[in-house]
């Protein structure tokens, strides 16, 4: 899914040019420039050196990562949080994160692909109410034109993973189309997908139906 859901399972809005009071990126007092708010308010914090890890069965087999934010970078004037996810089979990705207007942005790349602010998804938002729908612009995947229809299903959810008590839950139901015939604006819905963010903490579950889920085990927010 382009790394889209990346940004959900580490593995993630933007019209105003206000920013609000953001995270500490490391212990040198410099402040992030990503637009994000503080952790603790954030439905997907992006301080530097926060952690979390995931496992869960996906198309059959056992599968388990950790996402782990890093420094900044600058993409085509915005500055984006840099979230790397290091897979059990030692796979690595790299996806990246802004926010703005209380809107999660995310740029996934492919493969040798160069990261683009004209590639980034709106993957959540965290102040909208129940019901609220959007649906990102269309990216290739593979040469096959995908677009994914958000809904909140539910906010101020409580929910027990692995034993831990998650509040303030978020539910995000996505739904993975492709374009039948490229040019028709004829969608499909292909997958089906939920995702659970806790304030505070960010992902702490991702559903994609028939091919499994990924649940967290573990974090840290600095």
């Amino acid at each position: 899914m382009r790394n889209i859901l990346l940004a959900l399972l580490m593995m993630v809005a933007l019209i105003s040019c206000q920013k609000e009071e953001s995270n500490p990126v490391g212990n040198n007092g410099n402040q992030s420039q990503n637009g994000n708010s503080e952790a603790e308010n954030s439905y997907y914090p992006t301080s530097k050196g926060s952690w979390w890890k995931y496992s869960g069965i996906l198309q059959g087999k056992f599968l388990s990562q950790v996402i782990t934010c890093s420094d900044e970078k600058l993409i085509d004037g915005s500055y984006y949080a840099t979230m790397t996810a290091v897979g059990s089979n030692g796979a690595t990705s790299i996806s990246y994160i802004r926010v703005q207007n209380h809107e999660y942005f995310n740029i996934g790349l492919k493969q040798n692909e160069i990261a683009k602010k004209e590639n980034e998804v709106c993957i959540l938002k965290e102040d909208k109410p129940v019901g609220e729908k959007w649906t990102t612009p269309p990216v290739l995947v593979g040469t096959t034109p995908n677009r994914y229809v958000n809904e909140i299903l539910e906010t101020n959810g409580t929910y027990v993973i692995k034993g831990k008590t998650f509040q303030n839950v978020l539910v995000l139901k996505i739904i993975d189309e492709v374009e039948m015939i490229p040019g028709s604006d004829d969608w499909f819905p292909m997958l089906t997908s939920r995702a659970y963010f806790s304030k505070g903490i960010g992902l702490i579950k991702a559903d994609y139906g028939v091919l499994g889920s990924q649940e967290i085990e573990d974090y840290s927010i600095k």
